[in-house]
């Protein structure tokens, strides 16, 4: 289907863009029941540690391929919390400006006036003030 494929190709994208800009590379699985592949893989820890304490003590900082993965997730994530609660919002402040006259309703069936004790209102307010009330609220 159409959505099946355009996670395939955003999970591609996500891939891509972690390898392009990731300092560090992710480990490649080492037959472990080989002892020189396991002794090699040793050996290169070792001499990567030594590295990072030459070029910078302990501690250098590397932006791993999971990382980016993870920042770029979270980024999406990010953008879909805003669109499903940022949105609703956004369509009502749109209808609020384009059914209701902010300085007096067109009749009394748009009236967005409130009574104390009306409906179980607590306060009274003109149209305009509620207008404004509740344009702000939102």
């Amino acid at each position: 289907t159409q959505s099946t494929w355009e996670i395939k190709q955003k999970e591609a994208a996500i891939k891509h863009l972690a390898q392009k800009y990731a300092t560090k590379r992710r480990k490649r699985r080492q037959n472990i029941y080989s002892y020189f592949s396991v002794y090699r893989m040793l050996q290169r820890e070792e001499d990567s540690d030594q590295e990072q304490q030459e070029e910078g003590g302990e501690g250098a900082e590397e932006l791993t391929e999971e990382d980016i993965e993870q920042c770029l997730y979270s980024l999406g994530d990010h953008n879909t919390y805003l669109r499903f609660n940022r949105e609703p919002v956004d369509k009502l402040i749109m209808w609020m400006r384009r059914y209701f006259n902010p300085e007096a309703p067109e009749s009394s069936d748009y009236s967005l006036a409130i009574q104390a004790g009306s409906e179980g209102a607590r306060l009274t307010h003109n149209h305009k003030r509620q207008y404004t009330d509740v344009l702000q609220s939102l």
